[in-house]
């Protein structure tokens, strides 16, 4: 049910400091799903989208009542989508302006399961004029299909410059058949600034039809476009993708239980771009055993790899081997090397307390000896 955090528990929470006054929770199929009149950034299907209230202004142009103010632990707004709904959503949002540059942050939503026809976003903001940012939104994917693309957090500006940053996309289950973007922005003509978002995989999920994106920055006019820090994070492996780019950092954490799953941790059918001198880092869950010649397949791309991996990542320590990343063909692989050698401790010899009294004796017979002899 739809309901606004103000009397009773909202009260609570706001004099704690932890969640805006008009913060709403929606949960379909609970709640209604809504029209919006006028969403200019994705397409022309507005109708039975799920979203938080909203207002719409003079010129048609809507925004939700709550775009910011929350928190990681109590979000603006709390968007889900569970299933068994006669009619699924076309479009799912945490939170979106179109109306001003009040900037859209901390909104999230959850697809537990149904169908999203189109677009699922955590945080959009977009304006025709002013400076605009979508920060710390989220889209968090257990179960159900999206058709066609997930955001963490988007930006548009016609004339302004964007900032989106520190947007997330977990998944964890269901199937994606389009785009995962942790965060993009987009400008005419002014600057564009997208940094630290992060795409985490874990589980199984239906990712045949997906292509991964870290942080797109995009304008129309050669105005300053910056995407840097954006982060994959593997924590499953045997995953398919369709395409990968626009990822800075790749952390890559392998399974327990290396015969349940095949060689290679993430194959991509068409062409991976890692970036140039990307940082990447491996661990391994506590089950996991390795040995020297072992070789690891982090990334298989069919139609070529692309980038190249930072000399500070090339070599590592994983399960108290060493291991050494390199690029070899269409593969970003891992070699495991030689056992982290055991390492060597500087004994000082310490005498007993029978070798001290000794050692005093004897000082004290020679002192005397020197005394007689000056005497």
């Amino acid at each position: 049910m739809k309901r606004f955090l103000r009397p009773a528990l909202g009260g609570a929470l706001l004099a704690l400091g932890l969640a805006p006054a008009l913060a709403e929770t929606v949960t379909y199929p609970d709640d209604p799903l809504v029209t919006l009149q006028t969403l200019r950034s994705f397409g022309v299907i507005y109708n039975n989208s799920l979203a938080p209230s909203f207002t719409t202004d003079g010129a048609g142009y809507t925004k939700s009542t709550a775009v910011s103010g929350g928190s990681a632990s109590a979000p603006t707004n709390l968007v889900t989508l569970n299933s068994g709904a006669a009619i699924d959503p076309n479009l799912v949002f945490g939170a979106f302006n179109g109306q001003d540059t009040a900037a859209v942050s901390y909104n999230r939503v959850v697809i537990n399961g149904g169908t999203v026809s189109t677009t699922v976003c955590g945080g959009l903001h977009f304006s025709g004029t002013g400076n605009i940012n979508a920060s710390y939104n989220s889209v968090a994917i257990n179960g159900g299909t999206v058709n066609f693309r997930v955001y963490g957090g988007h930006a548009f500006s016609a004339s302004g410059n964007v900032t989106t940053t520190d947007n997330t996309v977990e998944i964890s289950g269901g199937t994606v058949d389009g785009w995962v973007v942790g965060g993009s922005g987009y400008s005419s003509s002014g600057a564009t600034e997208v940094r630290n978002n992060t795409v985490k995989i874990s589980g199984s999920p239906n990712l045949a039809g997906a292509r991964l994106y870290g942080g797109i920055a995009e304008t129309s006019t050669g105005a300053a476009t910056t995407s840097t820090g954006n982060t994959l994070q593997m924590a499953t492996a045997d995953l398919g993708v369709m395409g990968l780019a626009d990822f800075q950092n790749f952390s890559f954490t392998l399974p327990a239980n290396p015969a349940s799953w095949s060689n290679t941790v993430l194959t991509v059918t068409d062409t991976a771009d890692i970036g140039t001198n990307s940082t990447v880092s491996v661990t391994a869950a506590s089950g996991l055993s390795v040995a020297k010649g072992d070789v690891i397949t982090l990334i298989d791309a069919g139609s070529g790899l692309i980038g190249s991996v930072a000399a500070a990542s090339q070599h590592g320590v994983l399960k108290g081997y060493e291991y050494t990343l390199s690029i070899s063909g269409n593969k970003l692989l891992l070699a495991i090397d030689n056992p982290v050698p055991a390492a060597t401790s500087t004994v000082v010899p310490t005498l007993s307390e029978y070798a001290l009294a000794l050692l005093a004796f004897i000082l004290a017979v020679l002192t005397f000896i020197t005394l007689r002899r000056k005497v």
